[in-house]
């Protein structure tokens, strides 16, 4: 079955966890049947008509594809958005994060901690998230290329951007986001939220602590990446590494380009060699508190979490006082029918490379944070590897809950199954 085909049957893919326990340690097998070439469906098609269909073939990040697609789309057609465009859409980017990181505070955590999930409340977040979407000013098409978009409201004028805001800082925080990213800057001011804080993030927190969980999943710190180089990106995913643009290795001789085809990089990405981690904590790990962490627990599972929360907050504080200009998104414009566009998603680095001509498109690849942080060799699978030994069967399931914890902290585009096994028996998930 060819890869476009089976994104009709399974758009989304799996990752399929292997963990087998030998005499000396786990032995971790990570495999991905996420279709490389889903975005194959787009060739020959209009770059305003993909433009709409973007966010149906990636449902999961939609606001983030679309803008990596924009922005790429955007470069090779010469058009510039304008201020307020540019604001809206990071707007709806900082929306679409902070959505996502409540979805695994207030869902996704709970159950594994042995915590009620936050079901009612996640469903109030949805609705404010899906008002602040509907915004008519745009037609609905913020992110079509070209777009032009009358200023944002103010959040004070904006009901749905301050209802996400409120219910945000209710479910984690429990203060305002600005109060407490000024007063949580070392693991001493962290213990005394966590421990008087009535929030379901708090009380997750609190669960890390008292079930001895903090330290799980450290490891050899693993290369983090926050703004990659594109040029490295285009030789590999441009499948003509024997010819580069000319200049584009003019500030890196010694680069060493990995032999793979587009595909091979696209499912398993290494640069010279070497795995990146493009997470929360990749881009969280200068700040304060994460920097106290890591010094006590290294990239363990507190520090993951605390970097989430910190994240979190500084989308709510930077969302509810936007600046006049919003950043710019990095991209590449190597040729004039190609362009690369990377946006900070909320799992993490997403780089969308385009070639159009005619106004079609001609080829579109995604590099999704997935194939980042779940590299066989990554960041994953080294957290994995040092879980504690395998004993008697009814330690199957304590295991299996840790793997859990670990894949969720890293937290994958994609559904997941964990398989475990001895040395003499079959993986089973």
């Amino acid at each position: 079955m060819s890869d476009a085909l089976a994104a009709y049957k399974d758009p989304a893919g799996r990752l399929c966890i292997g963990l087998r326990w030998e005499d000396d340690g786990w032995r971790v097998d990570i495999r991905s049947s996420r279709p490389l070439a889903a975005s194959r469906v787009f060739a020959g098609k209009h770059v305003t008509e993909v433009a709409r269909q973007i966010p149906l073939l990636y449902s999961l990040c939609a606001t983030a594809q679309s803008q990596a697609f924009a922005t790429a789309a955007e470069s090779i057609l010469k058009l510039t958005p304008d201020a307020s465009t540019r604001l809206r859409r990071q707007q709806l980017l900082q929306a679409e994060l902070i959505k996502e990181h409540l979805w695994r505070l207030l869902l996704d955590w709970p159950p594994i901690l042995g915590l009620p999930r936050e079901d009612s409340l996640m469903a109030r977040i949805m609705a404010a998230w899906q008002g602040l979407r509907a915004d008519p000013r745009a037609g609905n098409e913020p992110f079509a290329p070209g777009a032009r978009i009358e200023p944002s409201r103010s959040p004070s004028a904006d009901p749905a951007l301050r209802e996400l805001i409120t219910l945000g800082e209710q479910a984690s925080l429990g203060t305002a986001a600005a109060d407490w990213l000024s007063t949580c800057d070392s693991l001493a001011h962290w213990r005394r939220w966590a421990k008087g804080a009535q929030t379901p993030a708090a009380a997750l927190a609190r669960a890390l602590h008292t079930q001895d969980l903090e330290a799980l999943g450290q490891t050899t710190s693993t290369a983090r990446l926050t703004q990659p180089d594109l040029s490295a990106i285009e030789l590999r995913l441009g499948g003509s590494l024997a010819t580069p643009p000319e200049g584009i290795l003019a500030n890196k001789p010694n680069s060493t380009l990995d032999s793979t085809s587009p595909n091979a990089f696209i499912a398993a990405p290494s640069i010279d060699g070497r795995c990146y981690e493009t997470t929360p904590l990749a881009r969280m790990a200068e700040e304060p508190l994460i920097t106290d962490l890591t010094r006590i627990h290294g990239n363990s599972l507190l520090t993951r979490f605390a970097a989430l929360m910190i994240e979190l907050a500084q989308a709510l504080v930077e969302i509810s006082a936007p600046p006049e200009q919003a950043p710019s998104i990095q991209s590449l414009h190597p040729r004039t029918d190609t362009s690369l566009a990377a946006v900070q998603a909320a799992r993490g680095l997403l780089v969308h490379r385009l070639v159009v001509r005619d106004g079609r498109v001609q080829r579109h690849q995604v590099l999704a944070p997935t194939e980042w942080n779940f590299h066989p060799r990554g960041v994953l699978s080294q957290a994995l590897a040092g879980l504690p030994p395998l004993g008697k069967a009814t330690e199957r399931t304590s295991i299996e809950r840790l793997a859990r914890l670990l894949v969720t902290s890293i937290d994958p585009c994609v559904d997941y199954s964990i398989g475990l096994a001895a040395d003499n028996e079959s993986t089973t998930s």
